[in-house]
């Protein structure tokens, strides 16, 4: 199950209520907002899988790292955490964040690639790759 399943109501998006039907209908915003909560449920479905992936791997960690350590400002925070901990401490929360809020998602990730990289001499990792890979080329047709 999705982190979305109990955002929606059966009755649909709550900016739509009290609007009659006919007028959202004729404006195309039900088809909109299906497509938009579409993209919100498969994001949320692959950040599950991710976390998943992370804990499979035994790279999910109990305790945050220190909020100096968070509070980087280098890409991915490289200075101060492993990817897998940017992905868990920085990365997912702020996706969640977004999908929780339907706010706007980014155009491009591109956080495949550098797993790739930073796993490259580490067995094991593929299948968390193709998890990247999917949310990067998913927020690419967003």
């Amino acid at each position: 199950m999705s982190i979305l399943a109990s955002r929606f109501s059966p009755a649909g998006p709550a900016c739509l209520s009290g609007m009659p039907e006919s007028f959202a209908a004729q404006k195309g915003w039900p088809q909109v907002l299906d497509f938009m909560q579409a993209i919100y449920s498969e994001v949320a479905d692959q950040l599950l899988q991710l976390e998943a992936e992370l804990r499979l791997m035994a790279l999910w960690q109990e305790e945050m790292p220190p909020a100096e350590a968070l509070a980087s400002s280098e890409p991915f925070c490289v200075d101060t955490l492993t990817l897998p901990q940017w992905l868990q401490f920085i990365f997912l929360p702020r996706m969640r964040q977004l999908v929780e809020g339907e706010m706007p998602l980014p155009q491009r990730c591109g956080i495949a690639p550098i797993a790739e990289e930073y796993f490259k001499n580490r067995g094991g990792a593929e299948p968390l790759v193709v998890i990247l890979k999917g949310i990067d080329e998913r927020l690419q047709r967003s």
